[in-house]
């Protein structure tokens, strides 16, 4: 059978839909053959998306960095050092097999996350900065396209009582 024989069934059938006929006048929907509004199936879960969340702010930090979700390799800025407490914090799914997102803040660390198909990984790290690290620094993630992340870089919070 040539290609040219399928092209018309092809076409014929694009149109047609599963609609079942609506019941006959005066019956339920329940006896026409149709499910119950209540027994409608949910949509599986690895066929919606899954979207990650925004890491917590730590207390006693102010969120310097927030970028989220993404996907893929960014630049994410530059992010002020302060002396004390800051936080590297993560959030990621990955859509397929276990994968990995680096997130790297210039010349202080590069930290590797192993991002689960099946629920959110929740990473944080402290990063204990003195005087000698203050200044500015470059924040940057690698990543495939095949995962979603989120990332929060917080400093210490000046404001805090």
């Amino acid at each position: 059978m040539g290609a040219g024989a399928l092209l018309p069934a092809v076409a014929i059938l694009a149109g047609c839909t599963a609609t079942p006929p609506p019941p006959a006048a005066g019956a339920s929907p329940e006896s026409a053959g149709a499910a119950p509004a209540d027994s409608r199936r949910a949509v599986p879960d690895d066929a919606r998306q899954h979207a990650v969340d925004r890491p917590e702010i730590r207390q006693g930090a102010a969120e310097a960095v927030a970028v989220g979700p993404e996907r893929g390799d960014h630049h994410l800025g530059s992010v002020p050092l302060a002396a004390g407490a800051s936080w590297l914090a993560v959030t990621c799914r990955s859509d397929g097999p276990r994968q990995q997102v680096t997130v790297a803040v210039e010349q202080l660390t590069s930290v590797g996350v192993t991002c689960e198909r099946e629920e959110v990984t929740r990473f944080l790290t402290r990063l204990g900065l003195t005087d000698a690290d203050a200044g500015q620094a470059q924040l940057t993630v690698r990543g495939p396209q095949g995962v979603e992340w989120y990332v929060s870089f917080q400093v210490p919070d000046t404001d805090a009582v």
